[in-house]
């Protein structure tokens, strides 16, 4: 009689144990973040960079406004990014009756994907 009670008893208890193991799995996974972390971090670096090149000591002796054009991607970022790192070097930022316009053109904002080939591309030849 306690063999014919324990059948029930093991398969409860295996799917429970199933049930705790698989736990993990069956959790909603979190979306990566669009763009990646990385792309991020390049984009911010590749902006420093263009800034770092600015005649700094002539926008200083001026009220600047700052415009941001670009074929794609995230204007109110890169416009906010662009206007602080002005106002952190020492530059007076205007929306209204500037002195001087700074206009930030960004024919590029993105990163490629590095891949590499080995062997003959597939081409489509016709006969």
């Amino acid at each position: 009689m306690a063999y014919a009670q324990s059948g029930p008893l093991r398969r409860t208890a295996a799917v429970l144990a199933g049930l705790l193991l698989g736990g993990c799995t069956l959790s909603p996974a979190l979306a990566p973040t669009q763009p990646s972390g990385v792309t991020q971090q390049l984009l911010m670096r590749s902006l420093e960079r263009a800034l770092g090149q600015l005649d700094l000591e002539r926008l200083k002796r001026q009220s600047v406004a700052v415009e941001v054009f670009f074929h794609s991607g995230p204007e109110a970022l890169i416009k906010e990014f662009v206007v602080t790192w002005l106002r952190a070097q020492g530059v007076r930022t205007v929306s209204d009756s500037p002195e001087l316009k700074v206009k930030a053109f960004a024919s590029v904002l993105g990163t490629d994907n590095d891949t590499t080939l080995i062997g003959i591309p597939r081409s489509r030849l016709r006969s």
